[in-house]
């Protein structure tokens, strides 16, 4: 009886460690397809190798926002939006997804939708001057002056030279 315990207990470690090894096989075969597509050229290359990169890992949270992007570069932007949000299920605090989808809000004239992006980001990274110029950008956009400078101020302030130059116009 004893040893069958034991046969079964040295089962279940060398099954537990089999599966850690595969499981981090899988991450290293993501992480391999996520970096061949940062350092791709051709768009339609990366999307394929950072879906290569989610179909090992669903819940590869920067395949995601990267593939988002490239979508979003190709005017895809319901795709583009689709992986952003994908991004936020498997990490609802990536301040980066919410700015991205809110850009892709914004070229769809999405605009109260942007801005709700952008202050989400602004929560979460309030010392990143990028989502207050996009918001800025979008207030003036809608004709939102007076929100908008203040957002340029506080992106200017944080070392945005964009933002300090739109404050000049």
């Amino acid at each position: 009886m004893k040893n069958f315990r034991l046969t079964v207990i040295m089962l279940l470690v060398a099954a537990f460690i089999l599966t850690s090894v595969l499981a981090n096989a899988q991450s290293k075969a993501a992480i391999e397809w996520y970096n061949k597509g940062i350092h791709e050229n051709d768009l339609n290359k990366k999307i394929e190798y950072y879906s290569k990169a989610i179909n090992i890992d669903p819940n590869f949270t920067l395949a995601y926002n990267n593939r988002g992007v490239v979508y979003k570069n190709l005017k895809r932007y319901d795709e583009a939006i689709a992986d952003y949000n994908r991004a936020i299920n498997t990490k609802p605090n990536f301040g980066m997804a919410y700015n991205n989808r809110g850009i892709a809000y914004f070229y769809l004239k999405k605009y109260n939708e942007a801005i709700a992006d952008f202050t989400k980001t602004i929560s979460l990274e309030p010392n990143n001057p990028n989502p207050y110029f996009d918001r800025g950008y979008t207030y003036e956009t809608t004709g939102r002056i007076s929100e908008a400078k203040r957002d340029y101020q506080k992106a200017c302030d944080l070392g945005a030279v964009e933002a300090c130059k739109e404050l000049k116009k």
